[in-house]
Order: C-alpha cells, then sequence, then structure tokens
C-alpha cells in the first residue's frame, strides 16, 4: 500500500530507501512538490531538463516576461 514517514519541525521527511532505489533518487536529485485536489504527487525532474533550462532567461526582466507573458493570455480570451 504505502510507506508512512513524518514531517519534523523543520518542514523536513524523508523519501523511503525502497522508493529511492527503485526511481534511483540520488542526493542532489531535483524533485517538484504539486499540490492537487487529491492530494500531494511527488514528481523527479530529469537532470537533462534542469541543464536545458539553466540560465535561459540571463539578463533579462523576468517580471517584465512575466507581465508580458499575462496580458498575451488576456488578449487571447
Amino acid at each position: 500500500m504505502g510507506t508512512k514517514t513524518t514531517i519534523t519541525s523543520r518542514g523536513m521527511t524523508y523519501i523511503p530507501a525502497d522508493i529511492r532505489k527503485r526511481l534511483n533518487l540520488k542526493p542532489g536529485t531535483k524533485i517538484e512538490w504539486i499540490d492537487t485536489s487529491d492530494g500531494i504527487k511527488i514528481f523527479r525532474i530529469p537532470e537533462d531538463v534542469i541543464n536545458y533550462f539553466w540560465g535561459i532567461d540571463k539578463g533579462k526582466d523576468l517580471m517584465q516576461n512575466l507581465y508580458n507573458d499575462r496580458k498575451r493570455e488576456r488578449e487571447r480570451e
């Protein structure tokens, strides 16, 4: 069924060894926590995805990009 873990006072928990081995989760592996209506889902982020996007917005105004993206979305609606 599942394995239970406990969250510490610092908000940390551990991933059980059998899951780490099966999913090849090593120290430094990036994971993403998604809060859904069904509960929390955890996804492993492949290393090649991280490397692909590393520094993609270097030197850009990220807030201006966000505003522009939202403006385009409103115009499409």
